[in-house]
Parts: structure tokens; C-alpha cells; sequence
């Protein structure tokens, strides 16, 4: 069933009928199924609105993860650095402690 949205986008709606022997398994998978077609099909509609093409869509996502990694990396050599001015710290203190 397509659904005309006040935007003026069309959203499909696929409808499947449970079979009577499924079990929680089988249906979760059927909704995850579910959700990644109408995330494609949301993605698609969004390419299409905006011009952009899925190279600029997978550069984006490219960018978002070299930040990430970036973060993560900034703040492993933060962590390191605190580690080291605490063993210093403590080498010094036991110096200290021998004289």
C-alpha cells in the first residue's frame, strides 16, 4: 500500500501475514527485515530529494567515522599520558621514601 504523506512523499507499507507457526524469532527477524527495506527506501527518497549521490552519502559516513576514530585516539593518548605522569609520581615518591 503506498501512503501519499502531506510533504508530498510516498511511503510503501508492506504488509506480510504472520504465518500461524512462527515463533518470536522468526518474527523479529521478519521486523528487521522489515525496517532495513524501509530504511533503503527512505535513503533512496532522501538521495533523490536532495541530489545528493551515495558517494557523498559514504563520504559523509567515511568523515563521521575518521572523527570518531580521532576521538578515540585523542583520548587513549590522554588516558596514556595520565598513566604516565602517575608512574612518575609514584617513582618519585619512592625515591623520596629511600633517602
Amino acid at each position: 500500500m503506498d501512503v501519499k504523506t502531506n510533504t508530498g512523499l510516498v511511503v510503501s507499507v508492506e504488509a506480510v501475514k504472520k504465518p500461524e507457526s512462527a515463533n518470536k524469532v522468526q518474527e523479529l527477524a521478519a521486523m528487521e527485515e522489515a525496517l532495513k527495506k524501509a530504511t533503503e527506501e527512505a535513503h533512496k527518497q532522501r538521495v533523490a530529494l536532495t541530489g545528493e549521490t551515495d558517494v557523498t552519502s559514504t563520504t559523509q559516513l567515511t568523515q563521521a567515522a575518521t572523527t570518531v576514530e580521532s576521538r578515540a585516539l585523542q583520548q587513549l593518548q590522554q588516558k596514556q599520558e595520565s598513566q604516565q605522569k602517575a608512574l612518575l609520581d609514584q617513582l618519585a615518591n619512592e625515591e623520596k621514601q629511600r633517602q
